[in-house]
């Protein structure tokens, strides 16, 4: 399939705080985006743009972000990014003392040829 261009692309991310055994009669309390850690992987090619909405239900105990806007339980957010260059982006909960280490993250995976021009312009005239 041969790429087209850049596209919008677009993911839901559910807030899950869930608690699972770790090991026999020990549970430990998870906060997920969809219920998995981690949470699953968005692939888009650079140039495109993403789009997320991140639902908090009503039931949650916590307000959660992946942008620094809090949402609060029982509203949802939308996140948007461009991507301009090939990476890895990390998705959490800013709140991060008290999420990452509970689980509470995700990936963007930019793929796409390098462009070394971003980050090693020419010099200017004169400089």
């Amino acid at each position: 399939m041969a790429f087209v261009g850049p596209k919008r692309v677009g993911g839901e991310r559910d807030v899950q705080e869930v608690t699972a055994e770790i090991e026999p009669r020990v549970a430990f309390p998870w906060m997920t985006f969809g219920g998995q850690v981690p949470g699953p992987m968005i692939r888009v090619r650079r140039g495109d743009r993403v789009r997320l909405t991140l639902t908090n239900p009503m039931g949650s105990h916590n307000a959660h972000n992946i942008d620094m806007h809090a949402v609060p339980p029982g509203s949802c957010g939308v996140f948007e990014l461009e991507t301009p260059v090939p990476e890895t982006i990390k998705l959490v909960d800013h709140a991060v003392t008290r999420v990452v280490w509970k689980g509470m993250l995700g990936m963007i995976h930019v793929a796409g040829a390098a462009r070394p021009e971003l980050f090693n312009p020419k010099p200017s005239p004169g400089s």
